[in-house]
C-alpha cells in the first residue's frame, strides 16, 4: 500500500502501490489499476463553513443523505462512524454509461474540524456491473472500504 496526501495533507489515505494517480487542477484526484477489469477510485473535498449553514452536525447527515437519495436509482447501503469519529455514509448506485451497466459506490466522509467548517471528503469507486462477479471484486470494494474508515482528515 502507499500512502495519499491529498491536497497537502488535507486528507491522507492509502491504495494499491500499483496503482496510477491522476490530479486535475480542480484538486480531484483519480486512482486506478492499469488493468480492464479495474474499477477507478475518485475524490474531491468540500469544505462547509458552519456560519454557512444552519445545520447541527445530525441535521448535516441528514442533508446528505437526502441529496444522496433523490439521485436516480441510489440506495444507502450503511452510515457508520470511522475508527476516528468521523461519519461516513455509504451508497451505491447502478446505472449505465454508453450502453455499458456500471456500480458507481460512494462514500461521503464528514468530519467536523477544530476551525468552525466541515470538510466532507466525497470518494466514488466506479466499476462494471459485470465484474461483480469476479473473485476480485469484493476484496477490491473491502480494501476501498477499510482505506475510507481509516482515512485521516489534516485539521
Amino acid at each position: 500500500m502507499k500512502k495519499i496526501t491529498y491536497r497537502d495533507g488535507l486528507i491522507s489515505f492509502q491504495i494499491p502501490k500499483d496503482w496510477i494517480e491522476e490530479y486535475e487542477e480542480n484538486g480531484s484526484g483519480t486512482f486506478y489499476e492499469d488493468s480492464q477489469e479495474s474499477g477507478t477510485l475518485r475524490v474531491n473535498v468540500l469544505t462547509v463553513n458552519e456560519k454557512d449553514t444552519d445545520e447541527t452536525d445530525k441535521n448535516l447527515i441528514h442533508s446528505f443523505k437526502a441529496s444522496i437519495s433523490s439521485k436516480n436509482a441510489v440506495e444507502i447501503t450503511d452510515e457508520y462512524d470511522s475508527l476516528k469519529g468521523d461519519t461516513i455514509i455509504e451508497s451505491l448506485c447502478r446505472t449505465q454509461e454508453n450502453d455499458i451497466l456500471i456500480n458507481i459506490y460512494r462514500f461521503d466522509c464528514i468530519h467536523k474540524t477544530n476551525k468552525s467548517d466541515y470538510l466532507i471528503a466525497m470518494f466514488t469507486w466506479t466499476i462494471k456491473t459485470e465484474f461483480e462477479k469476479l473473485d476480485n471484486y469484493a476484496d477490491d470494494l473491502k480494501m476501498i472500504q477499510n482505506n475510507i474508515m481509516n482515512l485521516t482528515f489534516g485539521r
